[in-house]
């Protein structure tokens, strides 16, 4: 955990051991994204200290980076700055807009939301992420409506960078 910390001062404002017990810090998007990505980078070091070696690795978002340093693509110190730059610019995004889960298909949520609204993720069969500028509350009171489950995602999004272009991927959210 300390290489990690190291490798992610150059690119912090803060130290890992600092904000590892500090429930403020890791509120803010800039802070816990870059400890996700330590945590699974010094857990993924641990198994492999006790013989448990993958034969690969896979992530989603920040771990997608973790896998990437865990497998050799990327130094410690490279995936240290995707990350934290990644985070600090999501920071600067934050409060832009908000994301709402659908247990709902692709086309469901397609059918389901209006202009102004975006599929902006497409997690499974049966799950999408939707964001948007505002209005939220008004698609999850919809969606109660219609028996579908609906929950609001900690974190922001910035639609305007979710085209249709985008669907199916992040785009310019993060959760």
């Amino acid at each position: 955990m300390d290489e990690c910390g190291q490798a992610l001062e150059p690119f912090t404002d803060w130290r890992l051991a600092d904000v590892l017990g500090d429930a403020d810090a890791l509120e803010r998007t800039e802070v816990v994204q870059p400890v996700l990505w330590a945590v699974m980078v010094w857990l993924a070091a641990v198994w492999q200290s006790l013989g448990v070696v993958p034969d690969a690795v896979l992530g989603h978002s920040r771990g997608e980076v973790a896998a990437a340093v865990v497998a050799g693509a990327l130094l410690l110190e490279e995936g240290a700055c995707v990350v934290a730059l990644c985070a600090w610019t999501l920071g600067v995004l934050a409060g832009w807009g908000g994301m709402t889960s659908l247990v709902l298909s692709a086309r469901g949520a397609r059918a389901l939301i209006g202009p102004g609204f975006w599929v902006a993720a497409v997690i499974g069969s049966s799950s999408v992420v939707v964001v948007a500028a505002e209005a939220l509350a008004v698609l999850e009171a919809l969606a109660g409506e219609r028996d579908v489950r609906a929950r609001r995602l900690p974190g922001s999004c910035v639609p305007a960078m979710c085209t249709d272009r985008d669907e199916g991927r992040v785009g310019g959210c993060a959760a």
